[in-house]
């Protein structure tokens, strides 16, 4: 049995300077019914070396809440990566150019219609990607371009009529390392730091103790590449190193999951806090549902109204499984919406989406 593959983890660095927020998306509704297309992985027992992985992809309705496992797809990618296009009943995924035992050669954008069974290929030049996010007339990705030195993350935007990749990033030494999605719209929430700053801090982490870069939240239109800063997060001389590793966007704030590294005399010492910073005033409070997401490793999507959270969980951590939850703030309960199967399977990405 294979090892779990853990969920990325995301990091950033803090104290804020920043402007209040207006949405890029403005033409675009977010009316649209929700759902959240779900990966997960396991192992095939008894089959050849090209069937040893396989990725079963699901789909929860938030308004019925059902949940319906709608196909699968191979897994030979770097990272078993899937997301459900109910409106077009397509699934994409990454998967690598190569048959059999993972080879880290590149990793492309595939599609599986599932009316006809048929699978394309849709993107060249790729090495890794990191988000799929299907809509109308888009599939927006995180993606590493291949030849490139060094590990870089950068927006694309593949056209469905044309079949056109576009890179939407505009500036090459930042790296895309964290997203959140507001469905129903083209608009994308990424968090950035420098490239060149982080592998500057690596080489020298013999002489220094290594924290993050400095890091940036942009507002980006994954339809046109307009982009809005919408603050920055700088190390200080108190706090000298600040991990955001998960985060979400909800009606002008951002949720964040965060880590800090401070002073104290000649040590350093870690603290971890939920938070919520208010992108109108650039305040930051303490998330008041903070201690009831038990386990959080990745925000999928807080509902408009904010009652509804819905997260993934680590429920064991001797032999890593997980559990895709929501948790109802005005009746304070948590309900299971999936729970993977201890030393089986595993939840490797949760994506909110809406229909179109």
């Amino acid at each position: 049995m294979r090892k779990r593959i853990p969920i990325f983890l995301f990091v950033l660095i803090c104290s804020i300077t920043g402007c209040s927020y207006e949405a890029l998306s403005t033409s675009v509704s977010n009316d649209q019914p929700k759902y959240i297309s779900f990966t997960v992985t396991n192992k095939i027992i008894g089959e050849t070396e090209d069937k040893e992985f396989e990725s079963h992809v699901f789909c929860y309705d938030l308004q019925t809440h059902d949940v319906q496992e709608v196909g699968v797809v191979p897994y030979n990618s770097q990272y078993p990566l899937t997301a459900y296009d109910r409106p077009s009943n397509k699934i994409y995924y990454s998967a690598s150019t190569l048959k059999g035992e993972r080879q880290h050669t590149g990793d492309q954008l595939y599609s599986l219609d599932l009316n006809t069974n048929e699978t394309e290929r849709l993107t060249e030049g790729l090495y890794a990607i990191n988000y799929i996010i299907p809509t109308e007339n888009e599939v927006n990705l995180i993606a590493a371009p291949l030849g490139v030195t060094g590990v870089r993350l950068y927006p694309y935007s593949w056209d469905k009529t044309s079949g056109i990749l576009k890179n939407l990033s505009w500036d090459e030494d930042m790296m895309f390392r964290h997203v959140s999605w507001r469905p129903g719209t083209s608009e994308l929430f990424a968090r950035t730091y420098s490239v060149s700053e982080f592998y500057r801090r690596l080489e020298n982490q013999g002489e220094t103790m290594f924290f993050m870069p400095d890091s940036e939240i942009y507002s980006v239109d994954m339809r046109t590449g307009a982009h809005e800063k919408l603050f920055g997060i700088e190390s200080t001389n108190l706090i000298v190193g600040t991990d955001i590793e998960v985060f979400t966007f909800v009606n002008n704030k951002i949720i964040a999951s965060v880590s800090e590294e401070i002073k104290d005399g000649f040590a350093v010492r870690s603290e971890r806090g939920l938070y919520s910073y208010d992108l109108s005033d650039n305040e930051r409070t303490i998330y008041q549902y903070g201690e009831k997401l038990k386990g959080l490793s990745q925000f999928v999507y807080i509902s408009d109204d904010e009652r509804y959270v819905y997260y993934i969980s680590i429920t064991n951590t001797d032999v890593i499984a997980n559990t895709l939850c929501v948790y109802d703030t005005e009746e304070d309960k948590t309900d299971v919406i999936y729970e993977a199967a201890l030393g089986f399977d595993f939840i490797n990405n949760a994506t909110i989406l809406a229909d179109y």
